[in-house]
């Protein structure tokens, strides 16, 4: 069967056309996918988020980790670091098992965020002052040369001071005792004593 010259041409447009739409949405799926990949997320904004002084008293454990991550963003900046150590302490609270290689990564997360920093537990020169007053001015001192006149740093001495005197502190303290370190060292033992005592706090209460 012989095609006119008139059909022949509307035959050919139309083929032009169905080429032409293929081509465009091949395209923009593989740009958007590419788009997926290649940027990241916007920042998030921890400016508009409102962080109570007492976060860690928050009984929502799960609202209680989201103002933890918006702290480490504050200080950081929203990098992937932080957001592997909040993750990894949001599947704790939820019960979700973790595998070695996220807490390798949790390891190496907090190596990079505070690096070569050893806690007040590894300073033994310490160790060996008997008199409690002697020893928290020492230990502030050496804090201050560290780390400059932070209020973490008051919060530490105070519960190490007690300690020093065979004194105890009552668990309110000891979580600000363990944020302030946490917020100076980025120690994981640390990390995980301080949400033991904040999951045995929620059951208590």
């Amino acid at each position: 069967m012989k095609l006119s010259t008139v059909t022949l041409f509307y035959l050919l447009c139309f083929l032009g056309l169905l080429t032409f739409f293929s081509c465009g949405s091949d395209t923009e799926d593989t740009e958007e996918a590419s788009g997926l990949i290649a940027e990241r997320p916007e920042p998030e904004k921890t400016d508009d988020i409102y962080i109570p002084d007492k976060w860690y008293k928050t009984r929502d454990p799960l609202l209680r980790n989201d103002y933890f991550l918006a702290i480490l963003i504050k200080q950081f900046g929203d990098i992937p670091e932080v957001h592997t150590i909040a993750d990894y302490q949001r599947k704790k609270i939820q019960g979700l098992p973790t595998t070695v290689a996220e807490y390798n990564a949790v390891l190496d997360a907090g190596k990079r965020l505070w690096p070569d920093r050893e806690t007040p537990r590894k300073v033994g020169a310490l160790e060996e002052i008997d008199d409690p007053e002697e020893y928290a001015k020492i230990f502030r001192e050496e804090l201050i040369e560290q780390f400059g006149d932070v209020p973490e740093i008051d919060i530490i001495v105070e519960v190490e001071k007690k300690w020093k005197a065979g004194g105890g502190v009552p668990r309110d303290k000891y979580i600000e005792y363990l944020t302030a370190l946490f917020h100076l060292f980025g120690d994981k033992d640390t990390l995980d004593e301080l949400q033991r005592v904040l999951e045995e706090q929620d059951r208590d209460e």
